[in-house]
């Protein structure tokens, strides 16, 4: 259903006119159709741009509404809510056409617009289908630029997210060099600490072969008092003499026969056996027990040095052991272990475990 209303116009614009009706409150149900000539002929209207324009009836304000073309005729569905915003009678209406950079138009024909009974229509105004065109474009125009300057924004954050990674990026690695620093200047100083205690250990086993080599020394002169308490025996004391859990007695008087040992001036006394009396020359006796002193004295020494260079040893070996890393580590009859933690009457010791009863510590 549709109000088609058909006429004829000629571009000369010496006809006798027509007169087309349209109504307020319609909705696209008006569709103006013309046949035009060229003084008589059918016009030839391909290729070109069709306009329709109408004065509106209060003689201020006007409609331009696209038009299609086919052969010798225009058609045009108008907007009722634009084309009859004013109802009344109006006589300035045509067609324009636009082809090869030339404008004509037609023969005017009149419009009669009927009233609405309905209250609130819209106050009048200009309408140009051209004008709502380019105000659309320029909508579209405004809608696509918000919209990029929306993604401009976007963008503009998505930089600065990566600026910021590139930034923590860059701070992580700063801290990544600075901890790779702080290892190579902990790993020199394990390493220098390391050779302190080998110095150490070195310089310690050298001490404790000096004080080996001075305790045979000791010993030779032990040695030496071993034979002066003989000699004392044999040659100043008439039977023989006793010294620290050892007795001594002249040779001439002890015979052994391969079975028994004979001792002369001996006697058994319930079940003991009494040997003979001692006497020494004064003067040896003195020097003897003289000697012997000095003896256990330079002895007494040796063997404090001794000591205490094993506990020199014993503290650089385990200051090695410490600087090395790598645990078990066993000097002498002790193992050092790293670790370990006691708590509750229990012993914790790390990388151990138990195979046949025995419990085996694995390096590390």
């Amino acid at each position: 259903m549709r109000n088609e209303q058909i006429i004829s116009l000629d571009l000369s614009k010496t006809g006798p006119g027509e007169i087309v009706t349209a109504g307020q409150g319609d909705s696209s149900g008006t569709t103006i159709t013309a046949e035009v000539y060229d003084n008589g002929e059918a016009a030839d209207l391909a290729g070109s741009t069709a306009w329709l324009v109408v004065l509106l009836p209060d003689r201020e304000h006007y409609y331009r509404g696209a038009c299609s073309v086919s052969g010798s005729s225009v058609s045009c569905t108008v907007d009722e809510s634009k084309l009859c915003s004013v109802a009344g009678y109006t006589d300035e209406a045509y067609f324009t056409f636009t082809k090869n950079g030339k404008t004509f138009s037609t023969e005017r024909f009149a419009i009669e617009i009927y009233r609405s009974a309905l209250d609130g229509q819209e106050p009048s105004e200009n309408w140009d289908a051209a004008v709502d065109d380019l105000i659309a474009r320029g909508e579209a125009a405004v809608s696509a630029a918000n919209e990029a300057a929306s993604d401009a924004n976007g963008a503009a954050a998505n930089a600065d997210e990566a600026t910021d990674d590139a930034n923590d990026a860059a701070a992580n690695a700063n801290a990544a060099a600075e901890l790779a620093s702080a290892a190579t200047t902990a790993a020199s100083g394990a390493a220098s600490t390391a050779n302190d205690a080998a110095q150490s250990a070195i310089s310690a086993a050298a001490n404790i072969e000096s004080m080996i080599r001075e305790s045979l020394g000791g010993l030779s002169d032990i040695g030496d008092i071993g034979g002066a308490l003989d000699r004392l025996a044999r040659e100043s004391c008439s039977g023989g003499i006793y010294v620290s859990g050892t007795w001594y007695v002249k040779s001439s008087a002890v015979e052994w026969d391969g079975t028994v040992l004979t001792v002369h001036g001996s006697r058994p006394d319930d079940g003991r056996m009494h040997l003979p009396t001692t006497r020494c020359r004064g003067e040896d006796a003195y020097e003897l027990a003289r000697s012997a002193s000095e003896a256990v004295s330079t002895m007494s020494a040796t063997v404090e040095g001794l000591l205490e260079s094993v506990g020199v040893l014993t503290s650089a070996v385990r200051s090695l052991a410490l600087a090395a890393g790598s645990y078990p580590v066993v000097v002498g009859e002790t193992m050092y272990l790293r670790g370990v933690a006691y708590s509750s009457g229990r012993l914790t010791v790390p990388a151990a475990s138990l195979a046949s009863g025995r419990m085996l510590i694995s390096k590390h």
